[in-house]
């Protein structure tokens, strides 16, 4: 079960038809420019944008890590870079 405050933050539902790294963007936005990659995780499979549920945290994980707009903070919480837009 997806935690509270992830849920609350970001409806999978808006996540639907976007690219990881697009829905990424949109929940650390949601959450002070932060994403717990299980918080994450959970979201993208109930919106559909991973399907494997043994996949899917390495899915969040490499996005996150290959991504030039966001940083690591913590393990396993990456920050959203400074002058990001959310890409529609």
């Amino acid at each position: 079960n997806l935690p509270e405050q992830a849920q609350r933050a970001v409806q999978p539902e808006k996540l639907k038809g976007k690219t990881t790294e697009a829905a990424l963007i949109i929940i650390a936005k949601a959450n002070n420019k932060r994403v717990k990659v299980t918080d994450a995780r959970h979201l993208l499979i109930e919106a559909g944008i991973a399907k494997n549920p043994k996949t899917a945290y390495q899915k969040v994980t490499s996005t996150l890590i290959r991504s030039d707009k966001f940083t690591y903070a913590a393990p396993g919480e990456y920050e959203l870079m400074n002058g990001i837009k959310a890409v529609s």
